[in-house]
């Protein structure tokens, strides 16, 4: 499914990448905090919560409020609180998130460049956090909702996509953030943001429905 549903690539490439970066945030971190900053490693390890701050605000809010735009389009398109609506329905928050994400790795990575206050990079790190697990649960549950009946295949590729890139990021810390510095790291990492998750939510709202109407694996409901 990897290698036949447009889909797939483009959400699954886009989810890969936040995945690749998250990872490579977290391997990034003591070299960051005790190489740059001087702290010692109890005290560096503490910079880990903004990561896991920022998932548990993004988590909090990508469930209610995308239920709520969901259930809006429903009744914009005149359709009752027990019938379906189509998959596309679940990309809106999926907006403003992919803007928010590659913005914060600018963020991260010139505030890291200029040595600022400890708190602007780790505010940075938060926001990347937010907006990144926003993107994975609106791309999972519209992967849920386009493919159904093969929706466990579907969420294996993307899976499977993800888990490689996991691996491989973190090899290139040294070389992304020892040799370019982290101004010049971090803007290459985050025009690739840029490049894949800005077009990605409204591809799909545009063409989702026609790629899943030629394809054998997922359902055809229309916009």
């Amino acid at each position: 499914m990897l290698g036949t549903q447009p889909i797939i690539q483009v959400l699954a490439i886009y989810q890969a990448f936040n995945f690749g970066t998250f990872y490579l945030l977290i391997s990034g971190f003591p070299l960051l905090w005790e190489g740059r900053y001087g702290m010692a490693r109890g005290q560096a390890s503490l910079n880990y919560l903004s990561l896991a701050i920022g998932f548990l605000i993004g988590v909090n809010i990508c469930g209610p409020v995308t239920d709520r735009i969901y259930a809006s389009l429903k009744r914009r398109r005149g359709l009752g609180v027990d019938e379906p609506g189509v998959p596309e329905f679940r990309m809106p928050l999926m907006v403003p998130a992919s803007i928010i994400t590659p913005a914060a790795i600018f963020l991260y990575g010139w505030s890291a460049h200029a040595k600022m206050h400890f708190m602007v990079p780790n505010i940075a790190a938060g926001l990347f956090a937010a907006g990144s697990i926003i993107c994975y649960q609106c791309i999972s549950a519209y992967i849920s909702d386009a493919y159904t009946l093969h929706s466990a295949s579907a969420s294996a590729a993307c899976a499977f996509l993800r888990s490689t890139l996991a691996f491989i990021f973190p090899l290139f810390v040294p070389a992304l953030f020892g040799n370019l510095g982290y101004g010049i790291g971090g803007s290459i990492v985050g025009s690739i943001a840029i490049v894949l998750g800005i077009p990605a939510p409204w591809i799909i709202w545009r063409y989702g429905a026609g790629m899943r109407g030629s394809s054998r694996f997922a359902v055809d409901e229309k916009v």
